[in-house]
């Protein structure tokens, strides 16, 4: 489209204008355009876990990046490289094939795409569609509405659950642990080493079957406020857990393997905050667990680097607060407990339909008994 069509159209002119400035701005248009589609391009691959070919279509909305612009940069990016074209060869015959090229996305874009990503991804979609153009960028009052959970990547809702049904609940998980138990996980290093109990979904699913319930009202709102069909992991060892952490315990800096993860906190105690650094992360989508994933999480996990770059965020333990992020974007560490009570929580780990992990087998065991990990997972920095 910007390379063999322009070729043939120039190779059947003849001869060419040299029309000075306009060549230096049809340049500069090229390469703004240039860099946009590779930019796009990326963006389909790491953060949409897709491609380009429609065999392999993104699995998730794409509205980051450029796509917090308009909602289609990719196709004004071409458009901006063939009208970069025609200034800078003096081509109307480029003109007209950019004129062409609008044309035909446009019917395409308006009566094919956006009906199917409306079927896709329903009410986040048409809130998209609704606040962000699809040429041209609206002005800021009208996007003020915009405020996604796709696009901030954490989500804040107190009062999920009453202080009655957290107390039950807590109630539950005592009697529990009198009958049957808890793991203690203790992994040393970094500033912040992994110290606390845990209750694992296979045992929840068999002893609490409230926490199940919840585990699967909780996949609701989370379809919900994201542009994503999740379902609970396959792995039931890592869907839904119960997380204690006594008084000093804390959770080092990590990313979770899944795509979206709830947190419900069950009771109010002092320090144990989650900080978070939201869509911290740049990922390289299908490859997040391969060594280079791993060089580039370290890289940008100093304090220093978070600060500059980082969205902070520090939630506080709350009876009945649910924090929804997504976890393999969301850089995130728990403080210490400095209080004397127990700090009592839901994980509750959610992904698309068919995922599997390829770190499951050797990651389990490490953060849910007492096994050795055999290498180091990426994410876990």
């Amino acid at each position: 489209m910007t390379l063999l069509v322009p070729y043939l159209i120039l190779g059947s002119r003849g001869r060419m204008l040299n029309i000075g400035w306009l060549s230096l701005f049809g340049l500069s248009l090229i390469l703004i355009g240039t860099a946009g589609l590779i930019w796009c391009i990326w963006q389909f691959f790491a953060e949409g876990r897709g491609t380009l070919a429609p065999v392999d279509p993104p699995k998730e909305l794409v509205i980051n990046g450029l796509y917090q612009i308009v909602r289609n940069p990719m196709y004004v990016s071409v458009l901006s490289i063939l009208i970069g074209e025609s200034l800078f060869f003096a081509s109307t015959g480029i003109l007209i094939e950019a004129a062409i090229f609008f044309a035909a996305t446009h019917l395409f874009t308006v009566f094919y795409e956006e009906p199917y990503l409306k079927h896709q991804f329903g009410p986040i979609y048409e809130n998209y569609q609704h606040t962000v153009g699809r040429w041209l960028p609206r002005l800021q009052a009208k996007r003020q509405a915009y405020d996604t959970f796709g696009s901030i990547g954490i989500y804040l809702l107190d009062e999920y659950l009453s202080p009655e049904e957290c107390a039950a609940l807590r109630d539950k998980i005592t009697q529990y642990r009198r009958e049957h138990g808890d793991v203690l996980v203790e992994r040393d290093g970094g500033e912040r080493p992994l110290k606390y109990s845990v209750i694992d979904g296979v045992k929840i699913k068999e002893h609490l079957p409230d926490v199940t319930g919840l585990y699967e009202r909780v996949n609701e709102l989370v379809n919900r406020i994201s542009s994503l069909k999740l379902v609970p992991l396959e792995n039931e060892q890592v869907s839904c857990n119960i997380n204690i952490m006594g008084a000093g315990n804390t959770y080092r800096w990590h990313y979770d393997r899944n795509a979206v993860t709830a947190i419900l906190y069950l009771n109010d105690i002092e320090g144990g905050e989650t900080e978070c650094y939201a869509n911290y992360r740049i990922s390289l989508g299908n490859a997040r667990f391969s060594k280079f994933q791993r060089i580039l999480d370290k890289a940008l996990q100093p304090e220093t680097i978070r600060k500059i770059f980082g969205r902070h965020r520090v939630v506080a333990p709350k009876a009945g607060r649910l924090l929804v992020m997504r976890g393999d974007r969301c850089l995130h560490s728990v403080r210490p407990v400095t209080g004397d009570e127990e700090r009592i929580n839901l994980i509750m780990s959610y992904d698309l339909p068919g995922t599997k992990f390829s770190v499951d087998e050797r990651l389990d065991g490490y953060l849910y008994g007492h096994e050795n990990a055999d290498g180091s997972d990426p994410n876990y920095v």
